[in-house]
């Protein structure tokens, strides 16, 4: 009976285990975790336009060559749009732009080359520009997914479902998730600020892992409640500041005129008695 026991435990942890493959900013590489940049890492392992992870070092620091570029591109889902008269060029801001956004960004320093970790947040910062209709995510078949308080996280044998208001979105099998846990018993509570959706795949870096027939949360970015609502406040509080520094300005503007008009007046007097006095002495 004992065995029995903990093989039906072993069997549910080992099925938890399966169903909460999810990566963050401190797991998707081993060296990223404190980069400005991990973020964006994440978003573009999340496309498949960058390989590998885990153990792997990403080299955020190193400048990104041609063979890198090479290699990412051939494993992405735009791997087409490398042409073969751009293999083997250095990789700068041009010919990323050719590539990705079809040379529709206006760039000021295009012959510039970039850092592995630069390619990501120049990337990452256009992945919404549409390109004939398509940006980066719709290109990679993904779809904007849901956003709001994630109200409860529920295990179920096919995976992780999330509930946000009144309707409940299965997580994907390998999620890319910018959260600082990636537990998903944790995220209750918390708001699922932006997410894109699509049909599960195989690990995008190993090619194996289970599969779901179903659209899936893939992609998502969660945050403490406290934290969103502080960083909203903030926003508006900018916002407010703004509106009255425009009206500080405005009323400083009409004081600086009266000012003026009143010293002319006073030096139009004081002239004026000057002359008046003159006029007596004489």
């Amino acid at each position: 009976m004992k065995k029995i026991a903990l093989l039906l435990a072993l069997s549910f942890f080992a099925s938890s285990q399966a169903s909460a493959h999810v990566t963050n900013e401190a797991t998707v590489y081993s060296d990223i975790a404190y980069s400005e940049a991990a973020a964006d890492i994440l978003l573009l392992n999340t496309l498949g336009l960058i390989s590998g992870s885990g153990a792997q070092e990403f080299r955020p620091l190193d400048l990104l060559t041609a063979a890198d570029f090479e290699a990412w591109i051939s494993h992405s889902p735009f791997a087409k749009n490398l042409p073969d008269f751009l293999r083997g060029k250095a990789v700068d801001y041009g010919l990323v732009n050719t590539v990705l956004f079809g040379g529709r960004l206006v760039l000021e320093h295009p012959g510039q080359t970039m850092t592995r970790g630069e390619f990501a947040v120049f990337v990452a910062d256009h992945a919404d520009v549409e390109v004939d209709g398509h940006t980066l995510f719709t290109r990679a078949g993904f779809a904007a997914g849901p956003t709001g308080e994630i109200t409860a996280v529920e295990l179920s044998e096919k995976g992780y479902i999330l509930e946000i208001g009144s309707e409940r979105y299965p997580l994907g099998v390998h999620p890319r998730i910018q959260s600082e846990s990636i537990d998903p018993e944790i995220w209750e509570g918390m708001e699922l600020v932006k997410s894109w959706v699509g049909p599960d795949i195989k690990d995008r870096q190993t090619g194996s892992g289970e599969m779901q027939q179903t659209e899936a949360i893939q992609y998502a970015v969660i945050e403490p409640k406290a934290l969103h609502v502080s960083e909203e406040a903030s926003k508006e509080e900018m916002k407010s500041n703004a509106l009255v520094k425009a009206d500080l300005d405005e009323d400083a503007g009409k004081v600086n005129w009266i000012t003026i008009v009143a010293v002319f007046c006073a030096a139009l007097l004081v002239y004026w008695i000057n002359k008046k006095k003159k006029h007596e002495i004489e």
